[in-house]
C-alpha cells in the first residue's frame, strides 16, 4: 500500500518518481492471476475472516480466545488448505477483496492501493494485507507509509546493479524521548519480511521511535522476480542504503539497527563493518556507519567449517530453480512462532533460490575473516541468541561475540527467529530502547561474558577462517614459516598409540615445514622430560633459527617446564602450541593419587612393566600441577597459542569420563578440563566435538569433529606465527 504521507513528514523516506510507462519487474512465477496464486488469495481471505473475528493474526481460531493457535501445519499443508478452502475458483474470492479495499479506500479517502502500486505484480494483494494489518492495529494509513528507494553502489570493488528496496515506515504512537526524533531500522531474515513487523513497530512506536521496516531480495519485491538473489553482498549494500537514506533525509537524533538471523550477519553486520573500514561505495547518500545494532539470532555460516563452495554451485542455475521456504525449522519449540511464520511465507509465496547457504557461505566467511582480523563497527554491537538454536551455531555465535567485544544475551528455548517469539521478541526491543534512551532500566537477560580461564585472547573466530582455508587448500602459514625448525612433544602413555601425530606430520612435511619429534619417554615425570625437551631444543637451535615447540597433552607441560626452569632459552623459540594440556592437572589423576589400590596397580603398570616412573601419572594430579606451576609459573613472554575442547557428541569413547567429570569440573575432552587446559597469558581457541585425542589420533581412535587433524594443528601453526609476528618484546 501506499498511503500519503504523514502530516509532518519529518520521518518518511523520499519517493521514488514516477516510471511513467515503464515495465514492472518480471511475473510472479507462482501467479495465478493479477492477484496472485490462489493459494495467497485464500490467504488474504484467512486475513479478513481473522479481522471479522478476534484479530490476534492467528488463522482458524475465530471462534476461541485470541492467541491461541490450531495445530500448527506444515509450509505445503497450509498452502494447499489455503488454495483449495474457499471453492474451485478464486474469482468470488478476488471480488470480496476487491470491495474491501474499495470500502477501506471509502472509509479512509484515498485509494487502495495507489495506482502505480496496483500495477505490480501482488500490489492489490499486498494492500489486503496492508489495510488488515491496518485495522487490526487501529492505526490510519497516514501513520505508515511505503516507499522505494533506488540502491546503487559498489561492494569489495565490484559494481552490483542498482534496484528497488521496499522500506516501509511506522510513525511513532507517544511523543519522541528526550534528545529529539528517534529510529530504529528493522532488518528481516529469510522467513520474516516487512510484512511481519507490524507487532514489533507497534512496541517500539508506544516507546516514541519511529520503525522503518525494509525488504531485501528475495521478498519479492522491487524489480526482481521472486527467488532472486544477486551477489550475497546486494544485501549488505541494501541496508547500507536504507541507513543512509534514513540519515540524510529523516535526520533522527539516534538511529538504531536490529537485524535478524541472515539480515542480521550478512546484511546489517556486513553493512557497519564495510562502512567503517572500507568496501562500501553508494551512490547517493553517504553512510555514517556509527549505528548502533542488535543481532538477534545471527547467522554466521552453518558451523565452523566455512569452506569456499567450488566455482559454479548455486550460481545462476541456483537462482532460476527456487523453492519454497518452509520456516518450521527455524522455529524449534515454539508452535505459535511456526505459525505466525507458516503464514508469513503463505501470504508472501516465499520463494529461494537452492542451495542458498552455498551462495552465502562465501561473503560469510569473508566476513568472518574482517572481524577476525580486528575490525569493529564504528557503534556498539550487541547480539541475542536462542541457547538452543538449531540453524545458527551457537559457539561460533560466541566467538563472533568474543572477538567483537560485543555483549551476548543467550535466550532459552530454540527460536531461530526470536522476533516472532512471545518472550524472545522483547529483549532485542529492549536492547534498542536502551540504546536509544541511555539510562533507563536494565535489560534482562544479563549479558553473557565467556571466559577465558586465564587467556588473553579468545582466537577461536580465528582459528575457524585459518582452518577453513587450509581445508580449502590455500596457503594459511605466513611467508617465514620455512625459517623455523619444528619441535613436537609427544602425551602421555603417547609411544604405544598406533598412527600418533601421522596426520600432523604428513601435513607438515607436505608444506616442506623442517619438523622434528622430540625423544622423551613418555612414561617419564615432567622433571624428566623437561630435561630432554631442553637439550632437543638446543641442538635444534645451535644454527641460530628459533623454533616453534608443538606440545599435546602432558607433552605442553613438559616443554612448559623446560622453558622455565631453562629461562634462556626462551629467546630460541618463536612460539609454542600446546593441544590440550592439562596446565592445571586432570581430575582422573587424582582418583589414582587418592586411592592406594590405584596408585599401586599404576605404580606396577608404569614402573613395572613399562620402566616409566609413576610420578609421570601422579605429577598430572590438580595438586601435584598447582604446586608445580606455583614454582614454576609459565614464561608470559613467550608468544603461545592453547587448545582446549570439550565433548558435545556422545560417539566418543571418552564421552563416559566426560560425563562423570563434567558435573564437578565443567566441559570437558574426556580427559582434561577446558578449564585446566588454558596457559596463563596466551591466546586459546575453543573447540567443541573434539576429544582428547581428536588432534593427533586417525579415526576413529580421535574425535575431531569435522575437522581434519593436519588442518587444525595449520590453523594453530598459523595463529602463533600471528602472535609472535605481533609480540611485543620483553
Amino acid at each position: 500500500m501506499s498511503g500519503a504521507a504523514p502530516g509532518d513528514g519529518g520521518h518518511v523516506l523520499p519517493r521514488l518518481p514516477a516510471r511513467s510507462g515503464a515495465a514492472g519487474p518480471a511475473a510472479d512465477p507462482v501467479g495465478a492471476s493479477d492477484w496472485g496464486s490462489r493459494a495467497q488469495v485464500g490467504a488474504a481471505m484467512r486475513e479478513l475472516d481473522d479481522l471479522l473475528g478476534n484479530r490476534d493474526g492467528l488463522w482458524r481460531n475465530e471462534a476461541a480466545p485470541a492467541g491461541q493457535p490450531v495445530a500448527p501445519r506444515g509450509l505445503t499443508r497450509e498452502r494447499l488448505g489455503q488454495a483449495w478452502s474457499t471453492g474451485l475458483a478464486t474469482t468470488d474470492d478476488e471480488a470480496a477483496l476487491a470491495s474491501f479495499l474499495a470500502e477501506c479506500s471509502a472509509h479512509w479517502g484515498r485509494p487502495l492501493p495507489a495506482p502505480a502500486e496496483a500495477e505490480r505484480p501482488g500490489g492489490r494483494l499486498a494492500a489486503v494485507h496492508t489495510a488488515v494489518g491496518l485495522l487490526r492495529a487501529g492505526r490510519d494509513p497516514a501513520s505508515v507509509h511505503d516507499t522505494r528507494l533506488r540502491a546503487a553502489g559498489a561492494v569489495d570493488g565490484t559494481a552490483l546493479p542498482p534496484h528497488e528496496v521496499f522500506v516501509r515506515t511506522f510513525a511513532p504512537t507517544a511523543p519522541p524521548p528526550a534528545g529529539g526524533p528517534t529510529a530504529v531500522l528493522l532488518v528481516p531474515g529469510h522467513a520474516t519480511s516487512v510484512a511481519g513487523a507490524w507487532r514489533r513497530a507497534a512496541a517500539l512506536n508506544a516507546q516514541g521511535h519511529t520503525v522503518y521496516a525494509m525488504d531485501h531480495a528475495w521478498a519479492g519485491r522491487g524489480d526482481q522476480p521472486r527467488g532472486h538473489l544477486g551477489p550475497p553482498a546486494t544485501l549488505a549494500r541494501d541496508v547500507a542504503a536504507v541507513l543512509a537514506a534514513i540519515q540524510n533525509h529523516c535526520r533522527p537524533a539516534r538511529l538504531v539497527a536490529i537485524g535478524s538471523s541472515v539480515g542480521a550477519g550478512v546484511a546489517l553486520l556486513g553493512a557497519l563493518l564495510r562502512g567503517a573500514h572500507g568496501g562500501l561505495a553508494l551512490e547517493g547518500p553517504a553512510l555514517d556507519p556509527a549505528v548502533p545494532a542488535v543481532l538477534e539470532g545471527a547467522w554466521f555460516g552453518a558451523g565452523w567449517c566455512l569452506v569456499e563452495p567450488a566455482p559454479g554451485a548455486g550460481t545462476a542455475g541456483g537462482a532460476g530453480r527456487s523453492r519454497l521456504l518452509d520456516p518450521g525449522p527455524l522455529c524449534a519449540g515454539d508452535p505459535l512462532a511456526a505459525v505466525r511464520a507458516t503464514q508469513r511465507a503463505v501470504c508472501e509465496g516465499s520463494r529461494v533460490p537452492q542451495r542458498l547457504e552455498e551462495r552465502l557461505e562465501g561473503p560469510v566467511a569473508a566476513l568472518l575473516d574482517r572481524i577476525a582480523q580486528g575490525q569493529r563497527p564504528a557503534a556498539p554491537v550487541q547480539l541475542v541468541h536462542a541457547a538452543a538454536d538449531p540453524f545458527a551455531d551457537p559457539e561460533l555465535v560466541r566467538a563472533v561475540a568474543c572477538a567483537l567485544e560485543a555483549p551476548l544475551r543467550l535466550v532459552p528455548g530454540a527460536l531461530h527467529l526470536l522476533a516472532l517469539g512471545e518472550a524472545t521478541a522483547p529483549v532485542a526491543e529492549a536492547l534498542a530502547h536502551a540504546a536509544l534512551v541511555p539510562g533507563g532500566p536494565a535489560v534482562d537477560p544479563a549479558p553473557v561474558r565467556p571466559a577465558r580461564h586465564g587467556a588473553a585472547r579468545d582466537r577461536s573466530l580465528r582459528f575457524a577462517v585459518l582452518a577453513a582455508r587450509a581445508a580449502a587448500g590455500e596457503t594459511v602459514l605466513p611467508e617465514d614459516a620455512q625459517d623455523y625448525v619444528y619441535l613436537s612433544v609427544p602425551g602421555l602413555f603417547t609411544e604405544r598409540y598406533p598412527g600418533y601425530m601421522r596426520e600432523k606430520f604428513a601435513r607438515m612435511a607436505a608444506l616442506g615445514l623442517d619438523h622434528a619429534l622430540v625423544p622423551v619417554d613418555t612414561d617419564a615425570a615432567v622433571e624428566t622430560n623437561a630435561a630432554v625437551v631442553a637439550e632437543s631444543l638446543r641442538a635444534a637451535t645451535a644454527d641460530g633459527r628459533q623454533a616453534v615447540l608443538l606440545g599435546h597433552s602432558k607433552g605442553g607441560n613438559d616443554l612448559a617446564a623446560a622453558l622455565a626452569r631453562w629461562p634462556a632459552l626462551q629467546d630460541r623459540v618463536r612460539a609454542v602450541v600446546t593441544l590440550q594440556a592439562p596446565w592445571l592437572g586432570t581430575p582422573i589423576c587424582d582418583l589414582i593419587d587418592d586411592s592406594s589400590v590405584l596408585r599401586w596397580l599404576g605404580t606396577r603398570l608404569v614402573e613395572g612393566a613399562w620402566n616409566g616412573e609413576v610420578a609421570a601419572l601422579t605429577g598430572m594430579s590438580t595438586a601435584a600441577r598447582a604446586r608445580f606451576v606455583a614454582a614454576h609459573p609459565w614464561p608470559r613472554s613467550v608468544p603461545a597459542v592453547c587448545l582446549a575442547t570439550a565433548l558435545r557428541s556422545p560417539s566418543t569413547a571418552l564421552a563416559l569420563p566426560d560425563a562423570l567429570l563434567r558435573s564437578r569440573h565443567g566441559p570437558t575432552d574426556g580427559l582434561v578440563p577446558v578449564a585446566h587446559a588454558v596457559l596463563p597469558g596466551s591466546d586459546v581457541v575453543f573447540l567443541h566435538d573434539v576429544d582428547h585425542g581428536g588432534p593427533v589420533l586417525p579415526r576413529p581412535l580421535g574425535a575431531c569433529g569435522h575437522l581434519d587433524p593436519g588442518d587444525l594443528v595449520v590453523a594453530l601453526l598459523a595463529l602463533a606465527l600471528e602472535r609472535a609476528a605481533t609480540a611485543t618484546p620483553a
